[in-house]
């Protein structure tokens, strides 16, 4: 029987339910709803499709089995399912890669807590905090120099944008959990971890100096490097209630300084742009009130800078996008890398 059937079954009746409920403990149970590859299927978009599906019919299900529960305890029913996952972890790593496997159960754990209220969402959230040690990594890396453990850094953005961030396209959803992740540390934290998260990267390592040293030489550049942070800064403002507008102009004055380095001015002129008019003239409006002339008038020059390279390249833009888009140069050893989204 497909794990669908087993899924509907578990909502005909109590009966049916403690009878499913009792099979999934298993280990014939277990075997049986473990995702696996297709069998005689090269291609990875298919694995990786059928995988995506997996979870997500298996978040379902183990959805509609615990309905009965409370929160606290299917939140242990679900780490406990998950932990017996173990062998389909492994062999996603190997198949996919570690981001992808984090991004399936980041698929799993979404669906089962669509519908949940905000606050049963914060107990699933400080539940995976707690069994990851995300909150452990998170404040080792926030408290060192950027750049220190690289490693470490690049599995936490992983981790963050597999898990919750990307698994939803809805920009309210997000917001909720971009305050999960970045609410509970001090404003110069939000922003370093909100680099971490959205800022330009390469196969080793987050960028952190990379807009300290260098502007964008095209419009598929610029996009690249500060589409995602601007989306973010975006729906801090204006999709969640948990940062005011003096809290988010904070924000993207510390991420300017968030490296050794001070942004170049023109980076910061391209940031503003993509975040939109609104937050655009906030920020100029504040430079303008606290008398800081000289940083406005440099960001009304690097405006015009960067609205000519953006007008002088659309024609040629076109014609390398999509080049630019799958490959880019990485600093860090001057060989062309894949930058992760």
């Amino acid at each position: 029987m497909k794990v669908e059937d087993l899924s509907i079954l578990t909502i005909t009746s109590k009966l049916m339910r403690n009878t499913v409920e009792q099979y999934r403990t298993t280990r014939k149970g277990i075997t049986r709803l473990t995702p696996a590859a297709p069998s005689s299927v090269n291609d990875v978009t298919l694995i990786q499709n059928s995988y995506i599906k997996q979870f997500r019919v298996l978040g379902l299900f183990m959805k509609r089995s615990t309905c009965l529960y409370t929160t606290r305890d299917r939140l242990k029913i679900y780490e406990l399912f998950l932990h017996k996952l173990d062998s389909a972890r492994i062999e996603l790593c190997r198949l996919c890669g570690k981001g992808f496997a984090l991004y399936c159960y980041g698929r799993f754990i979404s669906t089962v807590l669509a519908g949940w209220d905000n606050q049963e969402c914060s107990r699933a959230f400080s539940s995976i905090h707690a069994s990851s040690a995300v909150t452990k990594n998170t404040d080792t890396v926030l408290r060192s120099f950027c750049g220190q453990h690289p490693r470490s850094e690049k599995n936490l953005r992983t981790f963050l944008r597999k898990v919750f961030l990307d698994q939803y396209a809805n920009l309210t959803d997000r917001g909720f959990w971009l305050s999960k992740i970045l609410k509970p540390w001090p404003m110069v934290h939000q922003a370093k971890l909100l680099y971490l998260m959205y800022g330009p990267v390469c196969e080793e390592a987050i960028l952190w100096d990379l807009l300290s040293y260098t502007t964008p030489a095209s419009l598929g550049q610029a996009i690249r490097y500060q589409h995602d942070l601007a989306e973010a800064i975006q729906i801090m403002y204006a999709r969640t209630s948990d940062w005011t507008e003096d809290d988010v102009l904070s924000i993207v004055d510390e991420l300017t300084s968030v490296a050794e380095s001070d942004w170049l001015a023109e980076n910061l002129a391209s940031l503003l742009l993509f975040c939109g008019n609104t937050i655009t003239v906030k920020y100029m409006g504040s430079r303008a009130i606290n008398g800081r002339m000289h940083e406005l008038g440099n960001l009304v020059a690097s405006f015009s800078v960067v609205g000519f390279k953006i007008t002088s390249g659309r024609s040629s833009y076109s014609g390398r996008c999509k080049r630019e888009r799958e490959v880019g140069t990485c600093p860090l050893n001057g060989r062309a890398e894949f930058y992760c989204r």
